[in-house]
């Protein structure tokens, strides 16, 4: 009684392909009949019904955005039962994909019926913010950071020792080493981090006191305060970058010591030759 279609309709064991009337019946009566011609029996027929059921239906979510580094979940609707393209068998999923990623998902229903179904994930890259180099704090002066520019808001924690934890570059002024997190918001409200370390460091710089020579005479200066030691003007003086270098001027100099620690701070100080 079907309007479908035999691959071979002479064949023992014939494929019946339904046709659109069939489906929509949901049955249809497929009729065998013998054909011996030749032979001494008489024509039999035999019948059976054929019940069409509906396609499974499978469905996702639709497509998901997440931010990279962050997680999709991803859910399967139609079924009893659901096999994901990633070997998974329940529902729902959650993936963490570096890249966009198609994910399929093939629904079975009580029939044993098959139907898939597909949810793309695009992933935000964005580019990683910089919350710059490590630094050292000299002598309580402050220093400025700098995370890189191209981000919608900026929030730095911990706050003690910042002037304004909300901006690009807050000035920075710890009472101890301390690690700074800056967490910079994209235009996809994708959020990203880095960490700063900043060091107080101190150098005090002690170019000694005043002295008074006779002409002609030369007097050692004594300086103290730091690992690097620069005086200034170097005339009058038997080296410029010691510590303790001859004094020996023919008129009464000023001579500025600059001394440097280890971290690279500076201080500055002076004494008078006369």
């Amino acid at each position: 009684s079907g309007t479908g279609t035999f691959n071979d309709a002479t064949l023992l064991a014939a494929v019946y392909t339904p046709s659109a009337a069939d489906i929509a019946a949901g049955t249809v009566t497929l009729t065998i009949t013998t054909n011996d011609p030749a032979g001494p029996c008489p024509a039999a027929t035999d019948a059976m019904v054929l019940t069409i059921n509906a396609a499974a239906t499978a469905s996702a979510n639709v497509d998901a955005t997440i931010c990279a580094g962050s997680t999709a979940t991803l859910t399967a609707s139609g079924g009893i039962s659901h096999v994901w393209s990633t070997g998974e068998t329940w529902n729902p999923i959650t993936q963490s994909p570096l890249t966009n990623t198609l994910y399929s998902t093939t629904a079975t229903d009580v029939n044993g019926c098959k139907n898939s179904g597909s949810i793309n994930v695009i992933v935000y890259q964005g580019g990683g913010v910089s919350a710059g180099n490590d630094f050292f704090v000299c002598n309580k002066a402050g220093v400025q950071l700098n995370a890189s520019f191209g981000f919608s808001s900026y929030q730095w924690i911990p706050v003690v020792g910042l002037n304004n934890p909300n901006i690009i570059n807050p000035v920075a002024n710890p009472d101890s080493a301390t690690f700074y997190i800056v967490t910079a918001i994209d235009g996809n409200n994708c959020s990203h981090l880095d960490t700063v370390l900043a060091t107080p460091s101190s150098v005090i710089a002690d170019a000694g006191a005043d002295v008074t020579i006779n002409y002609g005479q030369e007097n050692p200066l004594a300086a103290s305060g730091g690992t690097l030691y620069q005086w200034s003007p170097s005339s009058g003086l038997n080296c410029s970058d010691c510590q303790t270098p001859l004094a020996g001027p023919l008129e009464t100099t000023t001579y500025t010591l600059t001394v440097t620690n280890d971290d690279g701070c500076t201080d500055v100080d002076s004494v008078t030759v006369e």
